[in-house]
């Protein structure tokens, strides 16, 4: 059980994830045998990433959103420094 959406979660990855399994049509993609080595594998790493880009769009979406949040830290800067 949820709550209801949040308008601010509209266009995210969240929200994606949030259709995704509502809609109960979770068919996974991109190649399963060749991610399942990867997401095991990642396991046993020291330092094992944040993030695991799996899929045909995960790269681009990450690299997105990522891209999206650094005008914040660079706008402060100058008082940082």
């Amino acid at each position: 059980m949820h709550g209801p959406a949040l308008s601010a979660d509209a266009g995210t990855a969240a929200r994606q994830s949030r259709e995704l399994l509502e809609s109960r049509t979770n068919v996974p993609q991109g190649d399963q045998v060749r991610m399942m080595p990867a997401v095991i594998d990642s396991v046993d790493l020291t330092g094992a990433p944040k993030r695991l880009a799996l899929g045909s769009d995960a790269c681009s979406m990450i690299f997105e959103l990522l891209t999206n949040r650094l005008p914040a830290p660079e706008s402060q800067k100058e008082i940082a420094l």
